[in-house]
């Protein structure tokens, strides 16, 4: 049995090959308890695994205060992985846990690279970020606190001071439902907030402005949720007084669960010229009573000096498209001036509001709108509302499917470059195709269309559609996205649309997404709604 253990391929593995093995297993989850699992288990499997498994800094370096301080020793002098989760098993004995977790941490401050600390309530984090409050983290890099369930008898609470003593190498941080003072952030590249509740603790106008103001040098940017307190304040754009100016912004998303006032009044106010990446999502917006489509009026307001002359990617989900018909219908054909530079356009709206853009594409203009538009990706569905056309609706999709076919031919025409895919929803494209309706088809047999050009080969997938898209295909690839992962719920709105948008966004090279499955899109159990992801949701 020896000579036979002696003789297999990983017995025989040197050393220093075998660490790097379960160095990169390692780092390989993001997730604290498979992190922890693992270790543990390769320790166990051999002696030899045992003994490369301790001389391995780096494997030791990721700590969960819950567990023993002798991970810490074996740690050595490598940077350290702080995670402090207080939301699981919580009695009587939570203080007492975080008091005694952050005593064997906190030691080692000036060796911390990454700090994450998850509570269930407000008063626990404040616990948390009081004991921080004056130290230094020379090595601190990454910093996420989240609360995960906010009551509004909690707070208010003031936005935190932490490590008042400087951070210099802090590059990203994540803060749900908690606010810190802008004096922490001068070097943040990567920044996101998500509040979920609807509280007293939202920051005001002014400290969002200041707290933005202070990270000139912010690349990617997510605003989730009521992050400022809009009840005393005027969202129109006269009203914009200030201008955040972020000069490496290159990814901005915008989410809101009810107000697209506050949506607009952002676009309107960053002024980020290497921006590439947009997104805003409108999620049960109840405001009835503008007589104009707000996000798409910020962007006209600013059509001869764009605010985003680089951008090239653009989501609008239950943004509001079509105006009031007392409103000029230039607010879109100044909308579409304003993104000189785009060339992959996700939106999701109703099909009257589709139907404007086209037509607006289509009208005479002293240049060419979206010239280099090279992606187009068309998500519906019933809780997307614009202002109804006068007249009879066209429920079989044949207005829109005709219109959007003499855009194509208009730009073909014109010697613009061809879209290189035309990605539809499912609902979409059954609704130009009348899908729903069998006694409406031109021919019993449906057309299988296999697509293309913009996915892999085992990517590849058919699409049935009859001759009432043909014309389109003629000018490009109708697409329908491959089925997502198991682990997506599509079920769910939500999670079928960030998948869906962050599918496309990753096919336009230079974006700078990580992966391609949209997963950082997922919203997870932090949008402010029901959601099928959400626990308990």
């Amino acid at each position: 049995m020896q000579a036979a253990r002696m003789k297999s391929p990983v017995a025989s593995m040197p050393t220093e090959i075998l660490g790097d093995i379960f160095d990169i297993a390692f780092r390989s989850s993001s997730e604290a308890r498979s992190r922890v699992a693992f270790r543990a288990a390769i320790s166990q499997v051999s002696r030899r695994w045992r003994d490369v498994s301790f001389s391995l800094a780096s494997l030791w370096s990721f700590i969960a205060p819950s567990i023993s301080r002798t991970h810490i020793l074996r740690s050595k002098n490598h940077p350290l992985d702080i995670f402090l989760d207080t939301t699981v098993g919580c009695d009587s004995s939570h203080w007492w846990h975080i008091n005694v977790s952050l005593d064997s941490v906190l030691p080692y401050v000036s060796r911390w690279r990454e700090f994450h600390a998850e509570t269930v309530d407000a008063y626990a984090m404040c616990a948390i970020t009081t004991r921080l409050a004056y130290l230094s983290a020379p090595l601190l890099e990454r910093l996420t606190l989240r609360v995960k369930r906010y009551w509004e008898a909690d707070g208010p609470f003031p936005p935190a001071i932490l490590f008042k003593r400087g951070a210099p190498r802090l590059e990203s941080i994540r803060l749900h439902n908690i606010s810190l003072r802008a004096s922490l952030v001068p070097s943040v590249t990567h920044l996101e907030l998500r509040f979920t509740h609807f509280g007293d603790d939202a920051l005001t106008v002014m400290d969002f402005f200041s707290f933005l103001s202070s990270m000139r040098s912010v690349v990617d940017l997510t605003l989730d949720g009521s992050i400022v307190e809009t009840e005393n304040y005027v969202w129109s754009f006269p009203h914009v007084v200030k201008t955040l100016h972020f000069p490496y912004l290159q990814r901005l998303i915008a989410r809101s669960a009810y107000t697209e006032s506050w949506c607009a009044w952002l676009v309107g106010a960053v002024h980020a010229p290497a921006l590439l990446f947009l997104a805003v999502h409108i999620f049960n917006s109840d405001e009835d009573d503008y007589d104009f489509p707000p996000v798409l009026r910020a962007f006209s307001v600013f059509a001869s000096a764009p605010r985003y002359p680089s951008l090239r990617s653009l989501t609008l989900d239950g943004v509001r498209i079509v105006p009031d018909p007392a409103t000029p219908t230039s607010v879109l054909r100044d909308f579409m001036r304003a993104l000189p530079s785009l060339t992959t356009l996700c939106l999701a709206c109703s099909d009257h509001g589709r139907v404007a853009l086209w037509t607006t594409l289509l009208a005479p203009a002293a240049e060419p709108l979206w010239p280099r538009l090279q992606r187009l990706c068309l998500l519906g569905g019933p809780r997307y509302t614009d202002y109804e056309p006068i007249g009879p609706p066209d429920d079989d999709g044949t207005r829109e499917c005709d219109v959007l076919a003499n855009v194509l031919q208009h730009r073909a025409a014109a010697g613009m470059e061809p879209l290189r895919a035309l990605h539809l929803d499912p609902s979409v494209l059954q609704h130009i195709t009348r899908a729903s309706s069998p006694e409406h088809r031109d021919h019993d047999e449906s057309e299988a269309v296999v697509h293309d050009a913009c996915l892999d080969a085992d990517e590849r997938t058919a699409v049935y559609a009859d001759r009432r898209v043909d014309v389109l295909r003629s000018h490009v690839a109708v697409v329908l996205e491959p089925d997502a992962p198991a682990r997506y719920d599509l079920k769910c709105r939500a999670c079928a649309l960030f998948w869906t948008a962050g599918r496309v966004a990753c096919m336009f090279e230079g974006v700078g997404l990580e992966g391609s499955t949209g997963k950082e899109y997922c919203p997870g159990d932090a949008m402010p709604y029901s959601c099928a992801c959400t626990p308990g949701g």
